[in-house]
């Protein structure tokens, strides 16, 4: 499933090995066709010449019940009626669908399309190296775009996270939760409303900016440097913000200003 390109030598093989068995050759065109990979019909340029080419969403002009079936005539021995299928047209999609196939009258959507494609995989490229830890391929054609995250491993992050028996309660179910749910199992910080996010978050930026400087980066660097190691391990790691904050002023300080009942003032040395 998926975002999977099939090489022209492939399709011409698998056309060749249908015709040695008198089999017919289909390309189901269904979600690819109808100008999304920059072309009308996905297989343009391939040297392909399917039997039957299957269409149906982009050809209702805006996902409307449409769907078409082309047959070569050699091919077509069913009568009237014989054919059924789950996108059934009616006056809106003849409509809407003729109105999408004069789009394709030149050449300038299907350039426009081409243009698009290059600028959107341009950014999931980018996307595909920035994350190169979690994405292991980025795929792609005309303006239709995958990427891979094989390496997410969600099943082994989320025991992880949110405790075993939690985490094989949603992996064995494949549950929705919502985000009342989230927060429960520790996923979200906290929950508000959309109006009141940003002073929430300013909130959060407050707070932690009321804290030693070197604490906060120390403490930020033991806990994302030690997330992918078992506890023992951790707990013998060595950091450079933990020794800069141990020989830092702002360590003499905290309990100084705890001990005299002020506020700390600190200076990130």
């Amino acid at each position: 499933g998926g975002v999977n390109i099939a090489r022209r030598e492939w399709l011409l093989e698998l056309q060749e090995l249908a015709r040695e068995y008198g089999a017919l050759f289909i390309v189901d065109d269904i979600q690819v066709g109808c100008g999304r990979t920059g072309n009308y019909f996905s297989f343009e340029g391939y040297g392909l010449s399917p039997d039957v080419v299957c269409l149906a969403k982009g050809i209702g002009g805006y996902g409307l019940p449409l769907a078409m079936l082309l047959i070569k005539p050699e091919r077509d021995v069913w009568a009237p009626g014989e054919h059924t299928g789950t996108f059934r047209g009616q006056d809106l999609s003849f409509v809407a669908g003729g109105e999408a196939l004069s789009y394709f009258e030149g050449d300038a959507f299907l350039q426009d399309v081409r243009r698009k494609g290059k600028h959107s995989q341009q950014r999931v490229d980018d996307m595909g190296k920035k994350h190169s830890g979690l994405i292991r391929a980025v795929r792609g054609v005309g303006m239709m775009h995958a990427l891979d995250v094989g390496k997410a491993g969600g099943m082994q992050r989320l025991p992880r996270q949110i405790g075993l028996k939690n985490a094989m309660g949603l992996l064995l179910t494949g549950r929705h939760i919502d985000a009342k749910e989230a927060y429960r199992l520790g996923l979200a910080q906290e929950i508000t409303p959309a109006a009141d996010l940003m002073t929430h978050a300013m909130a959060w930026a407050e707070e932690i900016a009321a804290c030693a400087p070197l604490s906060v980066r120390a403490s930020k660097e033991v806990a994302m440097g030690s997330l992918g190691h078992p506890l023992k391990d951790a707990l013998s790691m060595q950091f450079e913000g933990i020794r800069t904050l141990f020989h830092s002023e702002d360590f003499v300080e905290g309990p100084r200003a705890f001990a005299e009942k002020r506020k700390p003032n600190w200076k990130g040395r």
